[in-house]
């Protein structure tokens, strides 16, 4: 191993027989050589646990863990149990990243002293050939406390995810081991949260050295069932915070309303679902009153959560028209030649 840290490399695995292979080679090539790269067949009925174990024949640093199904969550945690790296990263199976990635992060832990160190991302379309999106992110070194505000008051410094990132061991495992809460979706705030809060140092580095495959989902099935998810991890979070000794109750009642404003969101824009919209503009307006009288959250979003939470359609139709204003003056640029 050459004198240098093990990463250790979670990837779990569920139906993703047509993409598995870039994954896992991107992994593979990686420039920074000391790996554990486990596998966690999550009960996948495809051709993906025969693919894992082709892998592992393949490639000494491969393990393969085969178990029923139980969700991302429960197989990410099996990956945690058995793994021996003094630094863990995540990648979903459908994703590719930079050969260099884990170097980068690498070298980010060393400079900085970093807990915790993550990378900027690039999202891709279904067939990895086109960029649909790079969010931009400033390279910079935050304490764990600046890094958990930017997470409770969604200031979106720092990619939300898992994956594109490195954290070192210690943070996982001092005191209650960390773990992703299973049974739930969204539960990457959960982990990060309680990652930063126990973290010194998080560093961010803007280059986008994960890329994210955007597949082809129905608007339905993408969040009818799990979006209210948001919600319980948001409550989760809060609690387990409060048990390590976090005491800002304000920033918490702040996560928690913008938690509530994203499912009352995504409910609002996805379509007729009128019982969901009046118990969640109900419920915004119970939960709001922390995010009007504090002076961190910037009047246009107070703005923007007491329209949704009392003028819930009248703040879908502004939406929707500025929404179109902004395609009418993308063709505009595209028609002047811009």
């Amino acid at each position: 191993m050459n004198g240098k840290p093990m990463v250790s490399v979670i990837i779990p695995v569920y139906r993703v027989a047509d993409y598995l292979d870039a994954c896992v080679a991107s992994v593979v090539e990686q420039t920074y050589r000391e790996l554990e790269i486990i596998l966690v067949d999550d009960g996948s009925d495809d051709a993906c646990p025969a693919l894992c174990d082709a892998w592992a024949a393949k490639d000494a640093r491969i393990r393969v863990i085969h178990q029923t199904n139980q969700g991302l969550s429960a197989a990410r945690n099996a990956g945690l149990s058995v793994s021996h790296g003094q630094y863990v990263a995540f990648v979903d199976s459908d994703d590719i990243i930079e050969p260099t990635m884990i170097d980068v992060l690498m070298d980010d832990m060393r400079r900085h002293r970093a807990d915790v160190a993550v990378c900027g991302l690039r999202v891709v379309s279904d067939d990895g050939t086109t960029t649909l999106d790079a969010p931009r992110y400033e390279t910079c070194r935050y304490t764990g406390l600046q890094a958990l505000l930017d997470l409770l008051y969604i200031g979106r410094r720092i990619p939300d995810a898992a994956w594109g990132r490195l954290y070192r061991r210690d943070v996982l495992d001092r005191g209650t081991t960390l773990r992703f809460p299973e049974g739930l979706t969204s539960e990457d705030y959960y982990v990060n949260a309680i990652a930063y809060y126990r973290a010194h140092v998080v560093s961010m580095n803007e280059r986008p050295l994960y890329r994210y495959r955007r597949r082809e989902r129905s608007i339905c099935s993408s969040f009818v069932g799990t979006i209210e998810n948001k919600i319980t991890i948001a409550e989760l979070t809060g609690e387990r915070l409060a048990a390590e000794g976090y005491k800002d109750a304000t920033a918490l009642a702040v996560y928690r309303t913008m938690r509530c404003y994203d499912v009352l969101f995504t409910y609002l824009m996805g379509g007729a679902y009128p019982r969901e919209v009046r118990r969640y503009s109900q419920a915004i307006r119970a939960y709001s009153r922390a995010a009007y009288a504090d002076g961190q959250v910037s009047l246009s979003r107070k703005a923007k959560i007491w329209m949704i939470g009392h003028m819930p359609y009248c703040f879908r139709w502004c939406v929707r028209a500025w929404r179109c204003v902004g395609r009418l003056m993308n063709m505009r640029e595209v028609s002047d030649g811009r």
